[in-house]
């Protein structure tokens, strides 16, 4: 795993082999860096981990969506069913532009908190391989839209 900002959804920052992470133990400016909470960190669940390796999760073909009573759930499942058909239903030559917009525009969905990240993630890359892209590739094109799509959070239109 790499060092990564906003590679694993807004404002998730992960360090790796290499990064700094200041903790029990370290110190700045010559004064030790005093830990408030002694508990153990947790361990990096394997579904995480692999979102990090660029290795996809495992698509079941399910979304989970957001809690019901979440503003705009309905809206963004509309939203991720709508673009996911687009994606799937893409012809050669327009394919990878047309994953891309879709994760820009569920990206900003995502960083709302109207969509779940995995789940959104898992069902972009199953209607990409239903177009025929390959996995690789959409796991790319769904990286960059997505990170891309989160920079410009995105809520429904609210009823007047």
């Amino acid at each position: 795993m790499r060092n990564s900002a906003g590679r694993l959804g807004p404002h998730i920052d992960i360090r790796a082999s290499g990064g700094y992470v200041i903790g029990k133990g370290s110190s700045i400016g010559g004064r030790p860096y005093i830990a408030r909470d002694e508990r153990t960190p947790a361990l990096l669940p394997v579904w995480i981990a692999g979102l990090l390796r660029n290795d996809p999760p495992t698509a079941t073909g399910r979304l989970v969506p957001a809690p019901q009573d979440a503003p705009g759930t309905a809206y963004a499942i509309a939203a991720l069913n709508a673009e996911t058909r687009l994606v799937a239903t893409a012809q050669p030559g327009t394919r990878n532009d047309t994953l891309n917009r879709a994760a820009f525009n569920l990206g900003q969905l995502v960083a709302t908190g109207m969509l779940p990240s995995p789940a959104t993630v898992t069902e972009l890359i199953n209607a990409a391989e239903r177009s025929g892209l390959p996995r690789e590739e959409a796991c790319r094109t769904i990286r960059s839209g997505m990170t891309a799509g989160s920079r410009h959070p995105r809520k429904p239109l609210t009823p007047p």
